[in-house]
């Protein structure tokens, strides 16, 4: 095929470019966007009007089949006009296309983004490479940075632990007979369904594509001020599974401030994307920071299956330590909301990683659930969770030895079991316990539980902070029983402190335990994390982090 032949294909097929964050002379003009000429302009909004309706009708198709059923659209007089009208549709986006490709092929602006995308996908030389950096396009074309395949490392190798490997054996010892597995066929296919449809839009509403149409505009303009103010690196990673993963770095080590030296790896909730959510926090703070996309959010591609997200975990996990050059120690995982799933599975797998800092995180996805959906469907989604989104953040957390802290916020309206905002049912209480309860198993008897529970049921910090005072809390000698039996016996998780203690002094350790595992923000659930409340966690051996 001959150079202009082929240059106007690429042209036809091409991803939409954006933005120019810098231009090819290497100077910084703080970017601009790209000026489409008319012909490309009308004939991609053509394409966007097209690619909307699809993704419209996909959400809504069994209304349109009930219509067209209906309306007998789908009978032999019926079938012909559907076939004449999306062969319209058809003609109309081809149509479209090629007219695009014509634009592009006379605009020079265009034409020198082809021809550096062209090269930076056939060769494998850095400086050719990092010229992509310089515009914003659609990122399906974005040339693959780093392979989760290819990482060998021993530090970047995860333990391999996952829920469902730790729960196989109870698993296969209640595994039904096979009458019993041929009578619950129906359900199990109706389970099957429900979660792989409108199940999995419900929890991870941010990978439907009519959202992330919706937040375009918003995503697309922090985007530019992450890279060309923030000096904000974008890659794409490929993780085991084939998906790719929408990352942007922003590297402080080079800054006076030690915290430049931590990178924070910051995991969005399930509406939530890098690009405007809770990594902005650390960032203000100094310190490093790699944000990422679930998949089928943003530039990530896929489904967010715990699988999925798993294995999108490990390939950033991977790429921080392999590519970007910090050890786990150096690694602090910060999430909000669901994204403490993803958190707390790294956490488990890379068990040296500095600390966990969860924000408005919940315990475990069921019982969550189960109040909020109709009695008569209580077992089914029990069933169904637990077997197709299992996102059990206690289950996982609890398996890492390291410094954890938990933020709670007041006034959550997300992640409670009560129709009202209400401390007393926030799912984080109950986090904590199950954290508390495995690292002092000894310490958390029927009591300490009692007590807890009443703490945490608090109305506010004055009520929070009179229970304390009542039991006269030191922490000087709350710190000092804790480094005594810890010399005597062992540091490692569980700490079975609390035997010889007596209740005055097992009630202080009690709430001492509480008020350093978890910090409370006076705020719903979405509302920015301020700076002051980034904390990084408690730990015995440092207590300038409590």
């Amino acid at each position: 095929m001959s150079r202009p032949w082929s240059r106007f294909i690429q042209c036809i097929l091409g991803p939409t470019l954006r933005r120019i964050h810098k231009t090819e002379d290497g100077l910084d003009r703080g970017g601009h966007s790209y000026t489409s000429n008319g012909l490309e302009f009308y004939a991609d909004l053509t394409l966007r009007a097209a690619n909307f309706a699809w993704n419209f009708s996909f959400y809504t198709g069994p209304f349109w089949i009930a219509y067209m059923f209906k309306n007998q659209y789908f009978t032999i007089e019926g079938v012909p006009f559907l076939v004449k009208y999306g062969n319209f549709i058809l003609c109309i986006v081809l149509g479209a296309m090629w007219f695009r490709g014509v634009g592009r092929y006379y605009n020079p602006e265009y034409q020198k983004f082809i021809q550096v995308l062209t090269e930076a996908k056939n060769t494998t030389d850095h400086q050719i490479r990092e010229r992509v950096r310089h515009y914003d396009f659609h990122f399906k074309q974005w040339p693959v940075d780093f392979k989760a395949s290819e990482s060998h490392s021993a530090a970047a190798t995860p333990k391999g632990l996952s829920l469902e490997a730790l729960h196989a054996d109870s698993q296969a010892s209640r595994s039904p007979g096979i009458i019993s597995q041929i009578l619950g066929l129906p359900c199990e296919l109706l389970s099957y369904a429900t979660m792989h449809t409108f199940g999995r839009w419900l929890i991870y509403p941010g990978h439907t594509e009519l959202l992330n149409q919706l937040v375009a505009t918003t995503i697309n303009e922090n985007r530019d001020k992450m890279v060309e103010k923030l000096n904000g690196l974008r890659a794409k990673l490929e993780a085991k599974d084939g998906n790719q993963i929408d990352v942007m770095f922003f590297d402080r080590r080079k800054n006076t401030s030690p915290k430049g030296k931590k990178l924070v790896i910051c995991t969005e909730g399930n509406a939530g994307f890098y690009e405007i959510g809770c990594a902005a926090t650390p960032m203000d703070c100094g310190y490093s920071v790699l944000g990422w996309n679930h998949p089928g959010f943003g530039g990530s591609t896929g489904t967010p299956y715990p699988s999925a997200e798993q294995a999108a975990m490990e390939a950033v996990m991977q790429y921080a330590i392999d590519r970007l050059g910090f050890l786990p120690q150096e690694i602090i995982l910060f999430a909000w909301s669901i994204g403490g799933y993803a958190s707390s599975w790294a956490a488990m797998n890379y068990p040296n990683v500095s600390g966990v800092i969860l924000d408005a995180t919940f315990d475990d996805i069921v019982p969550l659930a189960l109040p909020k959906m109709p009695k008569r469907l209580r077992a089914f989604t029990h069933h169904s969770l637990r077997k197709h989104m299992n996102l059990n953040i206690a289950d996982q957390l609890t398996r890492y030895p390291g410094p954890i802290r938990l933020l709670r916020r007041t006034k959550d309206e997300v992640i409670i079991t009560s129709e009202t905002p209400d401390v007393a049912f926030n799912r984080g209480n109950d986090l904590l316990l199950k954290i508390l309860k495995h690292r002092y198993p000894t310490l958390m008897n029927l009591e300490s539980v009692d007590l807890l529970t009443q703490y945490l049921h608090a109305d506010d910090p004055i009520a929070m902070l009179s229970i304390s005072n009542a039991l006269e809390v030191d922490d000087i000698e709350c710190t000092r029983m804790l480094r005594e039996h810890c010399d005597q016996h062992s540091a490692q998780y569980p700490i079975k402190i609390g035997e010889d203690l007596s209740r005055p002094m097992r009630s202080q350790l009690v709430v001492f335990l509480a008020s350093k595992y978890m910090t409370d923000f006076e705020a719903t659930h979405c509302n920015p994390l301020p700076i002051q409340m980034f904390i990084p966690p408690w730990s015995l051996e440092d207590q300038s982090a409590g």
